[in-house]
């Protein structure tokens, strides 16, 4: 094996030239067809003898115009030429290397939904045959090039969303139904089509999480690896029919993209003679980063220039690898590769990064999407950002670090690329930054609510009176900046504590005339409006009430005048004896 993989690195310099054709309206350099050569294969895990067993590649690259207004799109593949007999020295990740797929994607249809998003349907399939292990092993015969976690990849060179603190930028369209985005492909790709943002989005092809009928009691893994192939596991078998899934574009007029097609893969043979008897470890071979990332807002209560507001949110992760055994069993991982920490950025709200320790989900395995990893996080408007609709960023970090597994024969470095041949091969390695899977989302912060302004006058003002008098107050040069105001209400013994309010008297006028005041002493109204967000405010006046100067007049032998038997009395008399006086009296003031 240790020799194999040698001739492996010799041999990324020495095959050979592809033919390329530039894409509808994509700028490519002029040297693109030697540049399209330099597609990268990351190892990411390691074999005892340091030879590797899985990695991550590129099986094509195409390049995909779409017109918004026409409902149109044109797929060009820019490898012009199939790998034929070339691969009888080949093994699985010089076959990434080469990026075999030239016709091995298919436009289904072009529509528009409902919301007048450009819906492409795009079909893909393995580029080879099944294998008959019934005929000599070659090249083209053979049963150990089936890959995994097939990524269709949109990459554009619109200019993207920055996300300062978790350092990426997204690209400067929306794939509506994105699984993720992935950062893998940016570096190698910006030396042929130089983006903005550097991490893309991507759907996932042969999704399907079952089992399939991989079994731990065969040696290669799997039921059968020829007739019928590998199924469930998200693999893409050798021999597949194509699988539409539907790329949903929020685009007006046209756009120019590359279309990549990211896979999973093992180095499943060990030698020519075993390319029907590979070995696949489930989940061994699936990508280390999660697999789909998605948010569900639960609720929002963001508002403008409220730095207190929230919303709730949920953060579902899909992740296979997600708590799988160490070990060596077919069905074990090599190392650990489960969700570490979760990172929430939406730039003009939040002024700090959400972390959420990706140890301590609410529920879920995360093994399928039935079944996701969910975590739940507050975002916080911590910059009292003003209302409008915000970008924000979710990164789900990986357990499994770069350079986990280093190898001496990649120089200390995760992954390689071809090279001029007039250079060392190991000048081609590279490190990968990350695994680390991100999403994007949306959320509104609300128009911030300005409270009402409560005013109570009254009339007289200043409100100084004798008993009996009456004051008419009016609250209805109260405001509101934003609304209106719902109600109003007056409390007739307020302490000026505005939990205390107890509203006496409502309504929604704001008008309370001919109040009629009988103690002595100094009294406190007040007035507490609400708006239609319902906010509220206070307001007072004081009344100042004096003893009646005037006679009262009670008639005791109930007929009018004073002068027959009826008696003077001072007010605050009369109203201490009430209860004592005979009934069918009258009583009046001498003004």
């Amino acid at each position: 094996m240790y020799r194999m993989y040698f001739v492996f690195l010799l041999s990324l310099v020495i095959f050979f030239i592809m033919g390329c054709s530039k894409g509808s309206n994509i700028t490519l350099p002029s040297d693109a067809s030697m540049q399209y050569q330099n597609l990268p294969v990351g190892v990411t895990d390691y074999y005892s003898d340091g030879t590797p067993s899985a990695g991550i590649g590129t099986l094509g690259l195409f390049s995909i115009h779409l017109d918004a207004e026409k409902e149109s799109a044109e797929l060009t593949s820019l490898r012009n030429t199939a790998i034929t007999d070339v691969l009888e020295i080949v093994d699985i990740t010089n076959f990434l290397q080469m990026a075999p797929c030239h016709d091995c994607v298919d436009l289904g249809s072009v529509s528009l939904d409902l919301d007048g998003n450009l819906v492409v349907s795009i079909g893909i399939k393995h580029p080879f045959a099944p294998g008959d292990p019934l005929k000599p092993v070659s090249g083209q015969n053979r049963a150990d090039l089936h890959v995994f976690n097939i990524e269709g990849t949109i990459i554009s060179n619109a200019t993207g969303v920055v996300f300062p603190g978790i350092g990426k930028s997204a690209a400067g369209f929306a794939l509506v139904n994105a699984d993720g985005y992935s950062p893998y492909l940016d570096n190698v790709l910006d030396d042929i089509y130089p983006t903005d943002a550097s991490i893309h989005p991507y759907i996932i092809h042969f999704d399907d999480y079952s089992a399939g009928n991989f079994n731990v009691s065969n040696p290669t893994g799997f039921e059968s690896v020829t007739v019928p192939g590998p199924s469930g596991n998200l693999v893409m078998a050798m021999g597949c029919d194509y699988d539409y899934q539907d790329y949903v574009f929020d685009i007006d007029g046209e756009i120019d993209l590359l279309f990549a097609i990211g896979c999973t893969y093992a180095v499943s043979a060990a030698s020519k003679t075993a390319r029907f008897t590979p070995e696949y470890r489930v989940p061994q071979h699936l990508k280390k980063a999660a697999s789909e990332v998605s948010i569900e807002i639960i609720t929002n209560d963001l508002k403008g220039g409220d730095a207190l507001s929230t919303a709730e949110i949920e953060i579902h992760v899909v992740d296979i690898s997600h708590g799988v055994a160490v070990g060596m069993n077919l069905d074990e991982m090599f190392a650990d590769s489960s969700v570490d920490d979760i990172f929430i950025e939406v730039p003009g709200v939040t002024s700090s990064i959400v972390v959420i320790d990706g140890n301590n989900p609410v529920s879920g395995t995360g093994h399928d999407p039935t079944d996701p990893l969910i975590y739940s996080a507050t975002i916080t408007n911590e910059s009292s950002a003003d209302e409008g609709t915000y970008s924000g960023l979710i990164k789900v970090s990986d357990t499994y670090a770069p350079g986990q597994n280093l190898s001496p024969l990649l120089n200390g470095m995760d992954g390689i690329k071809r090279v001029d041949p007039l250079l060392n091969p190991l000048s081609g390695t590279f490190p990968i930054s990350e695994f680390a899977t991100y999403a994007t989302f949306t959320i509104d912060v609300a128009t911030g609510n300005d409270p009402p302004v409560a005013i109570l006058l009254s009339d007289p003002d200043p409100a100084i009176i004798e008993q009996l008098d009456t004051v008419d107050f009016d609250a209805t040069t109260s405001y509101d900046p934003d609304g209106t105001i719902t109600l109003y209400e007056f409390d007739f013994d307020w302490d000026e504590i505005e939990v205390n309010f107890v509203a006496d008297e409502s309504n929604t006028t704001g008008l309370l005339p001919d109040i009629q005041f009988v103690d002595i002493g100094d009294i406190t109204i007040g007035l507490r409006v609400t708006d239609d967000m319902s906010e509220v405010d206070y307001d007072s006046v004081l009344v100042s009430v004096s003893e009646i100067t005037d006679l009262i007049y009670v008639d005791d032998s109930n007929t009018s005048g004073n002068e027959d038997g009826s008696h003077d009395y001072p007010f605050n008399t009369i109203i201490e004896g009430l209860n004592a006086a005979t009934s069918g009296f009258l009583v009046w003031v001498d003004d």
